[in-house]
């Protein structure tokens, strides 16, 4: 540690005149006797008054202080070696104020350093939400400029949405507004996407929208994910000018129609009703408009003898709904590992619409009719 001056002065004179014990000066050779005054003198560091093992006294006009009491206090061990006749001074660590003032300081430059980090986060932030290519305002947009800002969004986003996820993006005018087209091509990506929750899609697809807004302004921006091995449409989004986003999440009838399939084969099964089964004509499942829950069709073929048993007086709704329970569970539970984080509702029909004959609400809950 580096001392001051007026540590260094009073360590010389300290030195040359301070004693351990108290009565006599030692010279280079042999002692006498000194008349020494002492008048209670206390010895203050920093406006804190310091103990003394032996009193301060003075001699002709100077004031002589223990040694040991000085190295005590500024962290010094101060040893008498009687053969030698020597003192020795050892240490020198910082005393508690000192040590204060330094955390201080480091507390200060901690708090400055994470401020400083907290400000670099939101540069990074505010940098990730602009494209760098010249700034637009509605859909005077040059070849340049969208080509830029493609550029921009395969450089920072081809793994945004999930790091096993390779995405290629191409950025388009047509007509009054911005296409963003998002593809994926292999089937391992595939299964990841499938994986993926629908906010995580959607949280993805709106960072990639703002992004493209922050350079171009006041114009309409549509963005599309697209499983390209198989030309599937995975989801959509569009962002207005004032920026609200609407969500679809497409998926691919065909697989959700194999999923079926592998669950239930090509036929309905009514347990405990002694008739055997109906084939499936055919799956429907769509969409609806609120774009949270897939409704899914059954429809049956017609037989007569199913007709009889399912519309017999003795046969009670409870029975219906017990007749059908294992076959729209299953269902059910196929299309929602497909189709994760939306609903699925159910509906069996006896030959066409018009017969409605079971149904299955998101919560499992089963209804059953009679077939007219």
């Amino acid at each position: 540690m580096k001392m001051s001056k007026n540590y260094k002065k009073l360590c010389l004179a300290l030195g040359l005149t301070g004693i351990i014990g108290a009565g006599a000066v030692t010279a280079q050779s042999g002692t006498q006797t000194i008349p020494a005054t002492y008048r209670n003198i206390q010895v203050t560091y920093n406006g804190v008054t310091q103990p003394m093992a032996a009193e301060p006294f003075l001699v002709n006009g100077s004031t002589y202080v223990p040694l040991r009491a000085i190295g005590d206090i500024f962290g010094v061990d101060a040893k008498w070696e009687p053969t030698s006749n020597l003192v020795t001074l050892t240490g020198g660590a910082a005393n508690s104020n000192e040590v204060a003032a330094l955390q201080a300081q480091v507390n200060d430059l901690t708090a400055k350093l994470n401020a400083a980090n907290t400000e670099l986060a939101q540069l990074k932030a505010n940098n990730n939400t602009s494209t760098g290519s010249n700034t637009t305002s509605g859909t005077n947009i040059s070849n340049a400029q969208l080509k830029d800002t493609e550029n921009y969004l395969n450089s920072n986003f081809s793994n945004e949405l999930n790091s096993k996820i390779d995405m290629f993006y191409k950025v388009s005018l047509s007509g009054n507004q911005i296409n963003v087209d998002m593809t994926y091509e292999s089937k391992s990506e595939d299964k990841i996407f499938k994986d993926l929750s629908k906010s995580k899609v959607e949280s993805f697809m709106k960072k990639i929208g703002d992004n493209v807004a922050a350079t171009h302004s006041d114009v309409v921006i549509n963005g599309t994910i697209e499983y390209t091995k198989d030309n599937e449409e995975k989801a959509t989004f569009t962002r207005t000018k004032t920026g609200k986003y609407t969500y679809n999440h497409s998926f691919d009838n065909d697989a959700i129609k194999d999923a079926i399939e592998d669950e239930v084969g090509s036929s309905f099964s009514f347990s405990g009703l002694g008739v055997g089964s109906l084939s499936i004509n055919n799956i429907d499942p769509t969409i609806r408009e609120s774009k949270t829950t897939i409704n899914v069709k059954l429809y049956l073929s017609k037989n007569e003898t199913f007709k009889n048993a399912w519309n017999a007086e003795s046969l009670s709704d409870s029975s219906r709904r017990s007749a059908v329970s294992s076959q729209l569970n299953d269902i059910q539970d196929a299309v929602t590992d497909l189709a994760k984080d939306y609903d699925v509702t159910i509906s069996v029909y006896y030959g066409s619409e018009s017969n409605e004959i079971a149904r299955m609400d998101a919560d499992s809950d089963i209804t059953t009719n009679t077939i007219h």
